[in-house]
């Protein structure tokens, strides 16, 4: 009997003890941390497509007129090609040379003087172009199928040195064989390329020399006195 009572003040003392523990196969609970911080209520925005973007600053223009013209490009040399193109003398000077409308173009371009001989006739197989120098000196340019060049020493003329003579240069007779013979194309023009160190740019006289045919311009010209030749001094439409 005095056991029972024992067992009995043994469950009375462990009951408050037990109902503090967790269950055998149950979850234990989880608390949210304290934190002394304030929560962030901030909200962000939703992003719309149809959002309109700010407008782009005004741009003004000025109706100042500029100080100076506009530069431009410089038009490109001719092609030493014989065949006389829509725009690469048409800002050039033509000289007038009173000969069945054959026509001469004259133009400077940098350090070089541009000729272009183009006869009304241009069945020609050849030309001579005989022109006094920066120094007075007067010489011969040959243009066929080869260059050559020489120069009129005192009352005579000196040897033809063949060749490209380093300080002018031109278009040549180009020629092809057709059927076991030899066929000269002929260019519409003669065109020469010659150095300001060798030719002046605003004057000099010039005289011409056609072959096969044969013909000169100025007819009265004499090859060994510049009295009678075409007189250049820069401008456009000059000439004898």
């Amino acid at each position: 009997m005095r056991a029972r009572h024992t067992i009995f003040a043994v469950l009375l003392l462990l009951g408050p003890l037990l109902m503090t523990l967790p269950s055998c196969g149950g979850k234990a609970e989880m608390k949210e941390p304290v934190t002394d911080e304030a929560p962030d209520t901030t909200a962000t925005e939703p992003v719309s497509d149809t959002t309109v973007p700010p407008q782009a600053p005004e741009v003004h223009v000025s109706e100042e007129i500029p100080s100076a013209a506009k530069v431009l490009p410089p038009v490109p040399p001719p092609m030493l090609d014989g065949l006389i193109g829509e725009s690469e003398w048409n800002d050039t000077s033509r000289y007038k040379a009173g000969w069945d409308d054959g026509r001469i173009w004259i133009r400077q371009y940098l350090t070089y003087v541009y000729i272009c001989i183009a006869p009304a006739d241009t069945g020609h197989t050849g030309l001579n172009l005989y022109v006094e120098d920066a120094n007075g000196q007067v010489l011969m340019l040959h243009s066929s199928y080869a260059h050559g060049q020489r120069y009129l020493s005192g009352d005579s003329w000196e040897e033809m040195r063949w060749g490209p003579a380093g300080l002018w240069t031109s278009n040549l007779v180009q020629s092809v064989i057709r059927n076991g013979r030899r066929v000269y194309i002929m260019p519409e023009a003669f065109e020469f390329q010659i150095s300001s160190q060798l030719l002046p740019r605003d004057k000099f006289k010039f005289l011409l020399h056609f072959e096969r045919p044969e013909r000169w311009i100025p007819e009265d010209a004499d090859t060994l006195s510049t009295d009678n030749w075409f007189w250049y001094t820069g401008q456009a439409d000059a000439g004898s």
